[in-house]
């Protein structure tokens, strides 16, 4: 196997987690139009279906000059010079259709509206977790160590303490391939995110959150 290889896993990981919060990002922004189009729509329509309940009862049975119509009826009207001919069944198409449309569009704003609401929701609980997985320390375990040219020399790595080397510290070094700089990387994580725990407690913390997230990515 190429030894470049790993490194090459965990770039292509960030990468990956890095696209993703851009499009729950973009997403999130077309959610808050949404929802603000859907207040817009509500109002709209709100106060189309207020007319109507101010304005005259609206006649359950198609009019024609005035006139009601009855199912064998042809209305014709002029329009600019031209005849225009409609059915019973036309005109009360038209009459459905304008009594839908407040209602319409106040079911379609609430659809925006709660549609809006759901995806922003959905990225305020996804955008955190890609942050802490694009930071977590194990994306960097296996990144080959660069090799020392012959004019600089390597900085020496600081041995544990004494009453560190136990078995599970033993265990880590094992996990991470002998690298105590990568173990010690590890366990500063885990007493930055639990300050008041004990050294030995943060190296099991360490070895498990390690183990996980091998297992969640193998």
């Amino acid at each position: 196997m190429n030894e470049l290889e790993p490194y090459e896993l965990s770039v292509g990981r960030r990468v990956a987690l890095t696209a993703a919060s851009v499009v729950i990002n973009l997403l999130a922004v077309a959610a808050i139009f949404a929802f603000f189009g859907g207040v817009l729509a509500v109002i709209i329509g709100g106060v189309a279906l207020a007319q109507e309940d101010s304005d005259a009862p609206e006649p359950t049975v198609p009019m024609c000059d005035g006139e009601p119509m009855t199912t064998d009826t042809l209305c014709i009207t002029f329009q600019n010079g031209k005849a225009f001919k409609q059915t019973y069944p036309d005109k009360m198409r038209e009459l459905q259709e304008d009594e839908d449309d407040g209602v319409g569009t106040v079911v379609a704003g609430g659809a925006s509206i709660v549609g809006g609401l759901a995806v922003i929701m959905v990225a305020r609980y996804l955008n955190p977790r890609i942050d802490r997985a694009s930071k977590s320390p194990a994306a960097e375990v296996d990144r080959p160590a660069p090799t020392p040219s012959s004019s600089a020399r390597p900085m020496p790595v600081p041995p544990p303490p004494v009453e560190a080397v136990s078995h599970d510290y033993r265990a880590l070094l094992t996990l991470v391939m002998g690298s105590s700089s990568t173990a010690e990387r590890l366990i500063d994580y885990e007493r930055r995110m639990f300050p008041g725990l004990d050294r030995q407690t943060l190296i099991a913390k360490a070895i498990d959150r390690l183990l996980w997230e091998r297992q969640r990515h193998s």
